[in-house]
């Protein structure tokens, strides 16, 4: 029984990186949303910010067409191929460059971090991140480059558009024009 307890351990545990590793990315937006909920103008950087972060990275792919590490297992190949051929993937799945996961991860920490800095939400979605990208290496999804520069690309998009809410929020600021008052 003890084997047997050990293999529902395993599998429970494996079953839970699994699905932090397909939808970390929707956990930490979600996550996202309900910290910015009360800074309706901030969240809806945030959500045009994410869209545009996904269309940016599926551009790139287009543009840079390079495969994922699964494709570049001679046995995983033809897994691939045949999901593709009967339409289990999109044709822009076959293509690892940049990672979709660490490029949202990226954004959604990029523009979190600078909007609450120091909040165990925020802690939580780095921890979330860090497992999502280890469990797409391990799992030959993407390689280290190709998260890597998935997650830099989104955490500079995130930097740009929490730029973008601040200017546009705070507006045109200008400097007073000194009248002199004699005032205590």
């Amino acid at each position: 029984m003890d084997i047997n307890q050990n293999q529902n351990q395993e599998y429970k545990t494996s079953f839970v990186l699994k699905i932090i590793e397909s939808y970390g990315p929707v956990f930490v937006i979600i996550l996202s949303i309900f910290k910015l909920f009360k800074k309706q103008k901030y969240l809806l950087f945030y959500l045009i910010g994410l869209m545009s972060n996904t269309i940016l990275n599926f551009l790139l792919k287009i543009i840079i067409k390079e495969p994922r590490p699964l494709a570049l297992l001679n046995n995983k190949d033809k897994t691939m191929n045949l999901a593709s051929k009967y339409g289990f993937l999109y044709p822009i799945e076959k293509y690892g460059m940049p990672s979709g996961h660490a490029q949202n991860l990226g954004f959604s920490l990029g523009f979190m971090f600078i909007f609450i800095q120091n909040s165990v939400i925020f802690w939580i979605c780095v921890i979330i991140s860090i497992i999502t990208m280890y469990q797409r290496f391990v799992s030959y999804k993407h390689s280290i480059i190709q998260l890597i520069i998935g997650f830099i690309i989104g955490l500079m998009v995130g930097i740009m558009f929490y730029q973008l809410a601040s200017h546009y929020i705070k507006g045109n600021l200008n400097k007073k024009i000194d009248d002199y008052a004699f005032i205590y």
